[in-house]
């Protein structure tokens, strides 16, 4: 994840005005969302989809990532993005994860009626 954030501000100090400008709270939330997504999100993550690689069991870890996903559903704001109709760095942060997570099993995801 290291890498994508190097890129991201590399992006952002070349570009300042593509991303919402955030205040010291969200700029706590943010690290703390990119962290639980790059770690325990992660592990479920790849133990979800690769369960016969990692010899896991599928369901647990995507009911792991489920928690994870319905904690941030609960959170999200009104807006567009989560913080609000601008994007940020917490959105596009998170966003391939919550991708994979979808495209491993579209109908389970549909299914969750997630609020964003």
């Amino acid at each position: 994840m290291f890498g994508f954030l190097l890129i991201t501000q590399w992006i952002i100090n070349d570009s300042p005005n593509i991303l919402m400008h955030l205040d010291d709270e969200q700029v706590q939330q943010t690290s703390k969302a990119i962290d639980l997504f790059d770690t325990k999100f992660k592990h479920h993550l790849d133990r979800y989809k690769y369960h016969q690689r990692y010899r896991s069991n599928a369901t647990d870890h995507r009911e792991k990532c489920d928690d994870i996903l319905h904690l941030l559903d609960k959170k999200i704001s009104k807006y567009a993005w989560i913080f609000s109709d601008e994007i940020s760095l917490l959105d596009i942060s998170i966003l391939p994860f919550i991708r994979q997570f979808k495209i491993t099993d579209e109908s389970y995801f549909y299914s969750q009626n997630y609020q964003k």
